[in-house]
């Protein structure tokens, strides 16, 4: 200004000079007359020049201001209608502005509060407030926003639980996503946070993984970029994801790039800017061609796709202020559909890809996008009017339907960017069967005058979910039940325990004050069937151990069903007694039968079923046996008991359940059967019905056989029926009583190698080893005749002084004694030298067969 000041002072004087040269006669005083009209001139410019240069200022602070203006409606829209909390933080920790009272309906008074008072931190309310907490400085949230502050700079994607107070004395877990944007405001620094609620998210995604895994897929695999540019094209603001998607290494760039300088928009859209008409186009990035034509440097090189959606902020007078560009980057549903689909086939393919349907319909226009799956979930065809479903949803509920119905009606009423509808309902699919839909709308765009309501919705096929759902709380309710049936067979398990060794211990008393034969022999039996029954129970419980661990072994064989069924008969037989005035009968049901099964495994469940039967068949029969069946075998148990209400079938089959808590039992044995009929791959049932009998039944999908009558199918064999083989060595042939045969005993606990003594000392020259290597010792100085070796041992094993005799002797007979009594046990056993083997506790009369099987 000085300078222009200055050259018009200098411009004045030239004139005057010349004008007192182009008239020497005028007179002095003419002269100074001269002189001072030119400095009036000058003064009068400078006052012109002072009063434009002011009356611009005060155009440029009224453009600031209009700017202020606008950042500050964007600044309100976004803290007015984001459905996310957000918190404007300063270094202290104190939020400066928020929409959380807004979204959570509480009062605002005005308080300044820091972030973990605001949002009611347990910690923060424990204790003198937020930061003042012992367990503050281990928070995420406040490590994040110290470390954003430290460092200057954003932070995202911050998973955090936090516990809530919503009272005095209830506390809610809350899920957030954080995400942290550090501002520097009128040069003082703050942090944008903005808090996601993701509870919901996460208890959807423990319940339904894969559900929730398509839909993430579906969503975040859709990057939107967007940048907000001045009406002559200017782009002056853009987020990350521009930065990313358009390859841009430095943010600044973004400052010299005008949306009409590029080459990629055709001209029909920059012409629909100028004019301001919103924009919804498909566009076609070549970046090789932008990095030439200089638009800006982007690190791609390939051809990418975007939908460009455009739409703008105006003043009061309807005039264009700021243009807003979105774009979709559509690029991996363009080269998957070979760049020869639309957008609504790319739509097409997300929503068939994730079963979400999506739908974009405006009410007063005929302009809607709807993907064939959105119609669908709503029971309909595939090319039905999507307006004709709006109005009638005649596959829907009907209290949904009134919902929806109302949803609309509303909808074309007001305008109401909160305006949302979300809500399971359900639906009829074309079987006519019920199925759940979460059904989301949401009003875009109320413009009634320009014929424009526009209504995007979003739905889910969501019936396995609420199957889901059903199911988990169906096995929570099991759960409860198992526990309390749990505490009524510990209850029932010690009585059962109890009852038998009262039995055991009592007359283990009594008969060593019986005064007759008669009399010991009666305790001596009572004492052995109690034996039995607490053998019985211990063997259900360590099945249904190896059931729950998954370790329950099948050793597969081929198996004579007739020949199996008639020892069960007769052993079935001997329990029920001579007395017992019941019929037991097996009913073959082919001549010949042969099934390649689990013998052992088989043999437990038909015995389980006659020793149930056995207990509630007072008169009558028991037939048990078999059927040929298209696929496999049908095996039975038929009795004339009591009989099982209906209503009870249910539960036989279930664990620690027992039908008569007066019967002896654990309530286990059902449940067994029925695991191993499952692993066998058979189903099992019953038939009954009060007073007329039940039927305890259970195939296999077997194929069986008609073998030879001297085909041995079956090789697993009782040790203690194994006859002696005269003509085999290692057995020994001397027979004569005259002679002792000497016995080696392997036992490491006293009072089992008592009770041998007593067994065995009267006929056998007896030798005690306390373990192993003590056995294999007394082997090499005393070659005896026979040995029992006990399977666990300290020092050595049983297994290895075994391994290490069958190197001196290969023809010694070894018999093991073991306390492991599972099929697996004892066919290591068989395979690791030893001739056979006896289980624990020991039974005299299995004992002598034993040894003289062995032929001593």
């Amino acid at each position: 200004m000085k300078s222009r000041i200055k050259a018009l002072l200098i411009f004045s004087f030239f004139l005057v000079a010349n004008e007192m040269q182009a008239a020497e006669a005028t007179c002095f005083i003419s002269g100074i007359h001269y002189y001072l009209i030119a400095v009036l001139c000058a003064f009068g410019i400078l006052i012109l020049f002072s009063y434009r240069r002011i009356k611009q200022q005060n155009r440029i602070i009224a453009e600031q201001g209009e700017e202020i203006k606008s950042s500050k409606i964007i600044s309100d829209s976004v803290f007015g209608n984001i459905h996310s909390f957000i918190l404007l933080i300063d270094k202290n920790f104190i939020v400066q502005r928020t929409n959380y009272y807004t979204l959570s309906s509480i009062e605002d008074r005005g308080e300044k509060k820091k972030v973990g008072n605001l949002l009611m931190c347990v910690n923060a309310l424990s204790s003198r407030g937020c930061g003042s907490s012992s367990l503050c400085p281990d928070c995420p949230i406040r490590r994040a926003i110290t470390t954003a502050f430290e460092e200057k700079r954003d932070f995202s994607n911050l998973n955090v639980s936090l516990n809530l107070s919503i009272s005095h004395t209830e506390t809610i877990q809350f899920d957030a996503l954080i995400t942290g944007s550090y501002l520097i405001l009128d040069k003082q620094e703050y942090l944008l946070l903005t808090i996601f609620d993701i509870t919901q998210q996460n208890k959807i995604k423990e319940k339904a993984e894969k559900i929730n895994a398509q839909f993430n897929i579906t969503f975040n695999t859709l990057p939107l970029a967007i940048a907000i540019c001045d009406k002559e094209g200017s782009i002056n603001e853009a987020n990350s994801y521009y930065i990313e998607t358009m390859g841009l290494t430095n943010e600044n760039t973004i400052r010299n790039i005008n949306i009409f300088n590029n080459p990629c928009i055709p001209d029909l859209i920059k012409n629909k800017m100028k004019l301001g008409e919103y924009v919804s186009e498909e566009v076609t990035y070549d970046f090789q061609e932008l990095n030439r034509s200089g638009y800006f440097k982007s690190t791609h090189l390939n051809r990418q796709y975007f939908r460009l959606i455009i739409d703008y902020i105006r003043d009061r007078n309807g005039q264009i202020e700021k243009c807003i560009l979105t774009w979709v980057n559509n690029t991996l549903i363009h080269n998957t559909l070979k760049q020869s689909k639309n957008i609504m086939n790319m739509f097409t393919f997300a929503s068939s890809a994730s079963k979400i349907g999506f739908s974009s319909v405006n009410m007063l226009k005929d302009d809607s996008i709807v993907t064939p799956e959105y119609l669908i979930n709503l029971g309909e065809e595939e090319n039905t009017n999507i307006k004709n479903i709006i109005n009638q949803y005649s596959h829907i509920h009907p209290e949904d339907r009134h919902e929806l119905l109302l949803y609309t009606k509303r909808v074309l009423q007001e305008k109401n960017s909160n305006f949302t509808f979300d809500r399971d309902i359900r639906v009829t699919d074309k079987s006519g069967d019920w199925k759940w839909v979460r059904q989301v709308f949401i009003q875009k765009t109320f413009d009634p005058e320009n014929k424009s309501i526009e209504i995007l919705g979003m739905n889910i096929d969501i019936t396995r979910q609420k199957e889901t759902e059903e199911k988990l709380r169906k096995a929570q309710q099991q759960a409860e039940n198992s526990d309390k049936l749990k505490s009524v067979f510990l209850s029932n398990m010690s009585h059962e325990i109890r009852t038998p060794l009262n039995a055991i211990v009592g007359f283990s008393r009594l008969l060593a004050e019986a005064d007759t034969e008669e009399e010991k022999h009666s305790y001596i039996d009572i004492i052995d069937n109690n034996n039995q029954l607490l053998l019985q129970l211990i063997s259900d419980i360590l099945d249904l151990s190896k059931i729950e661990a998954n370790t329950l072994e099948f050793l597969y064989s081929n198996v004579n069903i007739n020949s199996l069924f008639r020892d069960i008969e007769q052993i079935t037989r001997m329990k029920a007694g001579e007395t017992n005035p019941i019929e037991i009968i097996f009913e073959p049901g082919l001549p010949n039968c042969f099934i390649f099964t689990e013998r052992n495994r088989l043999s437990q469940v038909i015995n389980n079923f006659l020793t149930n039967a056995l207990k509630f068949t007072k008169e009558g029969s028991i037939r048990f046996g078999y059927k040929k069946l298209e696929k496999g075998l049908y095996f039975y148990v038929s009795d004339t008991g009591e009989g099982i209400p209906k209503e009870k079938h249910s539960q036989m089959f279930e664990r620690f359940v027992k039908l008569d808590k007066f019967k002896t039992g654990t309530g286990l044995g059902l449940a067994i059967c029925k695991s191993i009929v499952v692993k066998l791959g058979g189903e099992i049932g019953v038939d009954s019905e009060p007073g007329k009998g039940s039927t305890f039944w259970f195939t296999l999908p077997v194929e069986p056989t008609e073998l030879p009558e001297n085909d041995n199918a079956e090789n697993e064999t009782s040790a203690v029926n194994k006859e002696p083989d005269t003509n085999n060595e290692k057995f020994i042939s001397n027979n004569d009583p005259r002679t002792k045969h000497t016995l080696l005993i392997a036992e490491d606990m006293e009072d089992n190698y008592k009770l041998y003594e007593i067994l065995l000392s009267k006929k056998y020259n007896l030798l005690h080893a306390w373990n192993g290597q003590e056995a294999l010792e007394l082997f090499v100085d005393h070659q005896p005749d026979a040995i029992l070796m006990d399977i666990r041992m300290p020092i050595l094993d049983g297994y290895g002084a075994t391994e290490a005799i069958r190197q001196i002797s290969p023809d010694i007979p070894i018999i093991g004694v073991t306390a492991f009594a599972f099929t697996e046990d004892k066919e290591k056993i068989l395979s690791s030298g030893f001739n056979m083997y006896i289980t624990k506790p020991i039974i005299p009369k299995i004992l002598s067969e034993a040894l003289t099987s062995i032929g001593i």
